[in-house]
């Protein structure tokens, strides 16, 4: 099934790459500016992986650097354990179907044995 074409994709998805549910929780969740900020860095990051070609080698390259700096904007953004509780709350959000959570593992095969760098310090958008 495409899901560029799924019946459960958000027109906002074209926009800013974040579907309406998630940011709707992140806008009422998060209202320091920069704690926003990672976690709709993160959102797009999921959702990315759930649309891109993973038969595409720079697509999934791509997609694994946007995550990696995701998870590195949101660990110098949130205290202690709740960036991991947030990166945690957006998986979950992002996968929430049969087709989301088939298309993330297939794009985490896909980027099966994939280096990236650190951007401590760096990460956020």
């Amino acid at each position: 099934r495409d899901l560029h074409s799924c019946p459960t994709r958000r027109t906002s998805d074209l926009t800013n790459g974040v579907r309406d549910d998630i940011e709707r929780y992140i806008e009422k969740k998060y209202t320091e500016p920069a704690q926003r900020q990672a976690a709709m860095q993160t959102a797009r990051a999921y959702q990315q992986m759930l649309l891109l070609d993973k038969r595409d080698p720079v697509a999934v390259t791509e997609a694994v650097v946007a995550s990696t700096r995701a998870v590195d904007c949101v660990f110098d953004t949130f205290p202690g354990a709740d960036g991991s509780q947030l990166s945690r709350e957006l998986e979950a959000m992002s996968t929430n179907t049969k087709d989301r959570l088939k298309a993330y593992l297939d794009f985490n095969k896909a980027a099966s044995g994939s280096v990236s760098g650190s951007f401590k310090g760096h990460g956020c958008e």
